[in-house]
């Protein structure tokens, strides 16, 4: 969403937000503020994870071996042009 889009919602939203004169709505706009965010946040954080020493490792090992395999003969490895068309 581009940013003028993103700052004009943000407006109608305040906008309506200050038009409430109901303070047990507000308290309920708020918590569910909160709840979003929050979730929003988890979400974000669960998205992206670095990469654990034992997995970068177990990704190396599974290299090796299918090198070797391949320097044996025993596998064929895909070639570039299929591995960009897969992309």
């Amino acid at each position: 969403m581009a940013t003028m889009e993103l700052s004009a919602m943000q407006a109608q939203i305040a906008r309506e937000v200050l038009n409430i004169e109901d303070a047990e709505l507000l308290k309920k706009i708020q918590r569910s503020i909160k709840r979003l965010c929050s979730k929003a946040k988890a979400e974000a954080e669960e998205e992206y994870r670095p990469a654990t020493k034992k997995e970068i490792l177990a990704g190396f090992a599974e290299a090796c071996k299918e090198a070797k395999l391949y320097r044996e003969g025993k596998l064929q490895l895909k070639s570039l042009e299929e591995v960009l068309n897969e992309l």
